[in-house]
């Protein structure tokens, strides 16, 4: 604690923090797209998948997506038509991500191959939201880590500084 304090009190004044830069760097970086997904899970039983695709395709071109995800889907989703709700784009794996984006609003993705089956993604919409609601916070913490990170840089040059002056005998 008395080393703390020691550091703080000779390098505080040194402490070189640009907020409007921080705040500048968040404001910029601060959007992320969220989509608005409904789905349809599905296993192949005995058709192989183009066939069970081709149906589930018709389906959807006379009933509409939710009645298929009805039908066809195993998800637990299949009970209010495969309604995801609001998903963060980088909350996806991979694989459903590059799906998504390649894929128009209104339309749906081909079958995606998941752990226990198939998946179909429609997009119903997408939006941009904000990652940080509150920016005075968000900058307040950024602020007090890279004070820390420089007391602790000062912290350690002056230690290396004091352990080459002073030389401890162990006895």
């Amino acid at each position: 604690i008395l080393w703390n304090q020691l550091i703080i009190n000779k390098f505080s004044k040194d402490i070189r923090i640009d907020k409007d830069q921080i705040k500048k760097n968040i404001l910029e970086n601060n959007l992320q797209k969220e989509y608005l997904l409904s789905e349809i899970v599905f296993n192949l039983d005995n058709e192989n998948l183009e066939k069970k695709f081709d149906i589930i395709q018709k389906e959807i071109s006379n009933s509409g997506f939710e009645n298929a995800a009805s039908i066809y889907s195993i998800s637990n989703t299949s009970n209010n038509g495969g309604k995801l709700g609001w998903i963060k784009i980088n909350s996806l794996n991979k694989k459903i991500k590059k799906e998504i984006l390649e894929t128009q609003i209104k339309n749906y993705t081909n079958p995606i191959v998941i752990p226990g089956g198939f998946l179909i993604l429609k997009i119903e919409d997408e939006r941009e939201t904000n990652i940080v609601n509150d920016v005075e916070k968000e900058t307040e913490i950024i602020s007090r880590e890279i004070a820390n990170k420089q007391l602790n840089q000062f912290a350690n040059i002056y230690f290396n500084k004091i352990k080459k002056e002073v030389q401890i005998n162990e006895l």
